[in-house]
């Protein structure tokens, strides 16, 4: 999903199409400790959906994070 802003509205808009997606399946998200994942729409979103479970990311770890190699590449570029 494309979007001009990253935020907990977006991120929620991102989870009910993930949620539509797979009606019937858990689904496992490995994330970051971006702000917009833990904004006030998001956790309410979570909180209603038990079959998403998230796992962040411990802090200060890039290297754990695949995503965290194509911003360095894309700035360096």
């Amino acid at each position: 999903m494309k979007a001009k802003t990253m935020n907990s509205d977006t991120t929620t808009l991102f989870l009910q199409q993930i949620a539509q997606r797979y009606p019937d399946k858990p689904i496992l998200l490995l994330w970051d400790r971006a702000k917009w994942h833990g904004g006030p729409a998001v956790k309410a979103f979570l909180a209603a959906n038990p079959r998403i479970e998230v796992l962040k990311f411990p802090p200060g770890s890039p290297d754990l994070n695949p995503q965290e190699h194509i911003w360095k590449l894309s700035k360096t570029h």
